[in-house]
C-alpha cells in the first residue's frame, strides 16, 4: 500500500524491506564496533562491551557451516560470543537452524511493521517536551542505563555497557534520535535512522512508571512528523511478534509487514 508521507512513493518488495533495515542495523553496530569482513560473513566485535548485542553480532552471513565456524573461532579468539547473527536471507531453513542449535544459538523470528497511512496522534501529552539527543548526552546516558535495567533485566555492568554503546552511536550522521522530558527529566527516547530514501524507525520507549501518560505516542508522532518533513518514501519498525507495542504502532498506521529469522545466542 503507497504511503502518504510521500505521495509518489511505491511499496518496495519484502526483501528489500528486510534489507534496509539489516542494512540500518550494520551501520549503526559500525559506530561502535571493529568490523571484519571473514568467508561469508562480516563480524562486529567490540570487547569493551561484551553483553551487547548491538556491539558483537554478525552480518550478512551466508548460511554455510563453514562461515558459521569461522565467526565462532574469531570472536573465540577474543574471548567474545556473537550474540546475534544476521544472514543474507530473509529466513532459515531447517539445516542451518539445526546446525546453529549445536553451537549454542536459537532461531528468533522478527516481524517488520510498515506504514501504510500516517495517522497524526490527536490527544499528545503536552508536558512532553522533546530535543534532539545530541543535545542532552548524558541524559540519553541515564535513559539507556534504566532500559537496560527495567526493560532488559540486566545488572550495573550490562547496564552502563549498553549505556556507553547506545550514546558511541549518537555519531552517526543518518541517525535522528530524540529525547522526550517531564518536569526537566528525561523518560522517552525514540528516533529513525535513514537508510535511503526508507526510516528504519528506532523504537519508542518510556520510562515504565511514566507510561500510561501517552507518552509513547505522543513521542511517536514527532518522530513520525520529522520523517514527514524529511520525505521519507517508506518507514518500517522491528518489533517482536506479538510485543505490546504493537498496537501503538498500529494506531500511528503501521500495518503487519514481512517477517525474517535471525540467531540469538542463548546466553547471549
Amino acid at each position: 500500500m503507497e504511503l502518504t508521507i510521500a505521495p509518489q512513493s511505491y511499496r518496495p518488495s519484502d526483501e528489500s524491506l528486510i534489507l534496509a533495515l539489516k542494512q540500518a542495523t550494520l551501520a549503526m553496530s559500525q559506530m561502535v564496533s571493529e568490523e571484519t569482513t571473514l568467508d561469508g560473513v562480516i563480524a562486529l566485535t567490540n570487547s569493551d562491551a561484551p553483553l551487547i548485542r548491538q556491539a558483537n553480532r554478525a552480518a550478512s552471513w551466508d548460511g554455510s557451516p563453514e562461515s558459521l565456524s569461522q565467526l565462532l573461532e574469531h570472536f573465540a579468539q577474543q574471548q567474545l560470543n556473537a550474540l546475534v547473527i544476521d544472514s543474507i536471507a530473509p529466513m532459515l531453513d531447517e539445516t542451518q537452524i539445526n546446525n546453529a542449535i549445536k553451537q549454542g544459538y536459537r532461531a528468533d523470528t522478527r516481524q517488520l511493521l510498515v506504514m501504510s497511512k500516517f495517522k497524526p496522534y490527536e490527544a499528545m501529552n503536552t508536558d512532553l517536551q522533546v530535543i534532539p539527543a545530541r543535545a542532552a548526552y548524558r541524559e540519553v546516558k541515564a535513559i539507556y542505563h534504566r532500559m537496560a535495567m527495567t526493560d532488559f533485566g540486566g545488572d550495573e555492568q550490562l547496564a552502563s555497557q549498553l549505556a556507553s554503546v547506545m550514546c558511541d552511536r549518537l555519531d552517526e550522521p543518518r541517525l535522528d534520535l530524540f529525547l522526550g522530558r517531564i518536569s526537566g527529566k528525561p523518560v522517552a527516547l525514540g528516533g529513525v535512522f535513514t537508510q535511503a530514501q526508507t526510516g528504519v524507525l528506532v523504537p519508542i520507549y518510556v520510562d515504565p512508571q511514566m507510561r500510561g501518560k501517552r507518552l509513547g505516542l505522543t513521542m511517536l508522532t514527532h518522530v513520525l512528523e520529522h520523517c514527514q518533513r524529511a520525505q521519507l518514501q517508506q518507514l518500517i519498525v522491528d518489533r517482536s511478534p506479538g510485543c505490546y507495542a504493537i498496537p501503538m504502532y498500529a494506531k500511528a498506521g503501521f500495518a503487519p509487514g514481512p517477517t525474517y529469522m535471525r540467531l540469538l545466542k542463548h546466553d547471549g
